[in-house]
């Protein structure tokens, strides 16, 4: 049995060290569909309640403008107000248009002015993807990034330092020290592998096993794949080392030990399938290490069939045995209206609902033991071989600790039922079972573009892979959380069909800051709030006199900081999200290959913004309704061979259709197309086709119509 994975419709990949050290995209060859103007319909605006506290400063000139803060990492650290309650970031800046690119931080005191902004290191080299995290028990951070600081080879290492915060005073820096020397010789399997070459760092502050010391961690990617065929397969590399805030303080330089993820090592070698990992690593506060995410893969140039949304976890300080689990997140939905056709002008019998580009996350754990994960669900066809550009759904994924379930909660749009593991549809945010149309006939879309760019051909047509990044907060002591990501769709709908928007010519070139925010009541339940949108054109504090600011890579704090309740009657909680983003005089990044816009530099800024947790009202389109009599469709056994029985429920008396499709869409047989009564039936298919031959293994789907609804149930013939 073969089957297409969903999430990239990879047919092949690139694997080589781009001469700017960006990750190495995934080269993926799918046709965009366009929508049609008249069936979209744009959100509302946001109700959140929220005022700037600090408007936005500048921090540095810099004419780098690419993922300025690192990938998967959280630029802006919050210290805990009872070591200072300031605030450490750390990112990529070039001062000069010729000059090399440097490691930076800033440090912004608790209220919320800028106290110094400086080069890491005294080193005249280039350095790049920084990351640097705060322990929370002493206010001191540690850093790490990527750079040339071993003469004597041709590969890059991940340097260290830290700052000693004496007397609350910022800016005490260490001395700088190889933390990996590159190139790591690893044996696996009895072949020793001496070309590795982990660069990439995340640094991470947590517990430790040894008594009165704390544990920090550089997890580190590897830019060399050994799999076949040679796609990029980057397997981590981790160095811990124990230390107490003395140490710190004295200049004693840490002691690093290693070790792998022998799943990821195994990925990284294996020359019969090639598999690549897109993650976000999460350090509990029990010494339990997690890396959350998906992985894409191939087998020749068939995707592989097999469970792809995965957490690892490690219960010993990340040392030791990593556990994989893993489940198939794929949904079978249903054509709304049957408005979706292929070059033909026939209609796609389904669509597929699946993990699209979700590479430049991060992820938390909340004090319920459950780990969340923001990620982009899309709609493709039936054979994976176009999707819709305009259909791309943020979703929270929560995997629970203790029972090692996964769970899908809406984020943006939420619709009416967030929390019920059922993803929300474009074409149905009131989740009544009923396509919202205007006219019966063609349906009501929910676009979105959750991208920092626009156009998807920009960035040689890698900009989707290059130019998503989506950020969560950690849940602080009250439960708050937040989600930031940037948001081009107005630009998107005006640069490419200004005729039908005019009214969004003042978004031509205006890219904005989405912020959503957990939890907020609706209804008596908790779910995310529906975001805030800033940018220029209707936030006076990113249109200052005599200048628009354009927003690029956002990097929220790791903690939203509780600032008391509102004086009003109603008390609401309130918080403070502390913001760091690159202002760009030209929107898209010029310094990468496949530049964007002009090289010409731009501003680290930095902001906070305060909120009010105010309830919502539901934002949807209608209100929810009393549930409708539901239309099933199972069958059994499943798999089958070769017969198997198919059950459904009948919501309505009358016409039903029941058809056989194959993986590509193809119908294969009508079984039922006939009147019948509402309730349960069953019906038996023996795996023939229309003209009677046995059709081969594999999967096939029932659809089935009936009152105006369509249901799909996948079934999997094995011989």
């Amino acid at each position: 049995m073969k089957r297409i994975m969903l999430i990239m419709m990879i047919l092949s990949a690139i694997f080589i060290l781009m001469a700017d050290d960006q990750i190495p995209p995934v080269n993926f060859n799918k046709h965009a569909i366009s929508m049609k103007p008249e069936c979209l319909q744009l959100p509302e605006a946001s109700r959140t309640v929220y005022w700037f506290t600090r408007q936005p400063v500048n921090l540095l000139d810099s004419y780098w403008d690419y993922q300025i803060g690192g990938y998967t990492t959280l630029a802006t650290r919050v210290q805990s107000s009872e070591v200072g309650g300031g605030v450490y970031i750390s990112f990529m800046g070039q001062r000069t248009s010729t000059g090399q690119r440097r490691v930076f931080f800033s440090y912004i005191d608790n209220n919320g002015n800028p106290n110094t902004t400086n080069e890491i290191t005294s080193t005249q080299r280039r350095e790049g993807y920084v990351s640097h995290d705060v322990d929370r028990l002493s206010g001191k951070p540690i850093y790490a990034w990527h750079t040339d600081s071993d003469p004597t080879d041709a590969e890059l290492e991940v340097d260290y330092t830290w700052d000693a915060y004496l007397e609350h005073i910022p800016g005490l820096m260490g001395d700088d020290i190889i933390t990996i020397d590159n190139p790591i010789h690893l044996t696996f399997n009895n072949v020793q592998y001496n070309d590795n070459e982990f660069i990439w760092p995340l640094v991470e502050i947590g517990p430790s096993p040894v008594q009165d010391h704390r544990r920090a961690y550089i997890f580190a990617t590897n830019s060399v794949s050994h799999s076949s065929p040679a796609n990029a397969s980057e397997n981590v590399y981790i160095a811990y080392a124990d230390f107490t805030p003395t140490m710190l303080e004295e200049g004693t330089h840490l002691t690093w030990s290693y070790t792998t993820v022998p799943l990821l090592d195994q990925w990284n070698i294996d020359q019969t399938a090639w598999r690549r990992f897109f993650h976000a690593t999460v350090v509990g506060d029990d010494g339990h290490v997690y890396m959350i995410g998906y992985h894409v893969g191939e087998i020749g140039e068939v995707g592989i069939s097999e469970p792809y949304l995965d957490v690892l976890e490690n219960s010993n300080y990340g040392v030791g045995e990593w556990t994989q689990y893993s489940i198939n997140p794929d949904i079978t939905v249903p054509n709304p209206l049957n408005y979706f056709t292929d070059d033909n002008g026939d209609p796609y019998p389904f669509l597929r609902y699946a993990v699209m580009e979700s590479t430049n996350d991060n992820a938390y754990i909340s004090s319920d033991g459950h780990l969340h994960y923001p990620i982009l669900y899309g709609f493709t066809t039936p054979d994976s071989a176009s999707y819709f550009p305009l259909l791309q759904y943020l979703k929270d994924l929560d995997f629970n600790t203790s029972t090692h379930a996964f769970l899908l909660h809406d984020l943006y749009p939420a619709g009416v039922h967030p929390n019920d593991g059922n993803p929300v549809l474009p074409w149905d945010l009131d989740e009544d079972g009923v396509v919202d149309s205007d006219d019966g006939a063609t349906p009501n879309l929910y676009p979105t573009w959750p991208f920092v760019y626009w156009d998807q051909n920009a960035d040689g047509g890698q900009l989707l892979f290059d130019y998503n990044t989506i950020k969560f907060t950690k849940q602080n002591e009250q439960g708050m959380v937040a989600c930031v990501w940037s948001s081009s769709l107005n630009a998107k709908l005006y640069n490419e069909s200004q005729a039908d928007y005019p009214e969004l010519s003042p978004y031509q070139n205006v890219p904005e800051i989405f912020i959503s925010l957990y939890p907020v009541q609706v209804n008596g339940e908790d779910r995310w709030s529906d975001p805030i949108e800033l940018n220029s054109v209707v936030t006076p504090d990113l249109h200052p006199a005599n200048n628009i600011i354009i927003p690029e890579w956002v990097y929220p704090g790791d903690y939203i900081e509780y600032t008391g309740v509102t004086d009003d009657a109603n008390h609401y909680k309130k918080g403070k999200l502390h913001l760091m983003f690159f202002d760009d005089n030209t929107w898209g990044s010029g310094s990468i290959t496949n530049p964007i816009g002009q090289n010409d530099g731009g501003k680290v800024m930095y902001a906070n913004i305060d909120f009010a947790w105010a309830p919502q009202p539901y934002t949807g389109i209608g209100d929810p309704v009393a549930p409708a009599p539901k239309l099933t469709l199972s069958n059994y056994p499943n798999p089958f061979n070769p017969t198997t029985t198919i059950a459904f429920d009948l919501v309505k008396s009358g016409s039903v259709k029941l058809n056989i499709y194959n993986i590509r869409g193809q119908k294969v047989k009508s079984v039922l197309n006939e009147n019948m009564q509402v309730g349960h039936h069953t019906i038996s298919w023996n795996g023939t086709s229309e003209d009677g031959s046995q059709v081969a293994s594999g999967v096939y789907f029932s659809r089935l119509e009936n009152g105006g609804k369509t249901i799909i149930n996948k079934m999997v013939l094995l011989k």
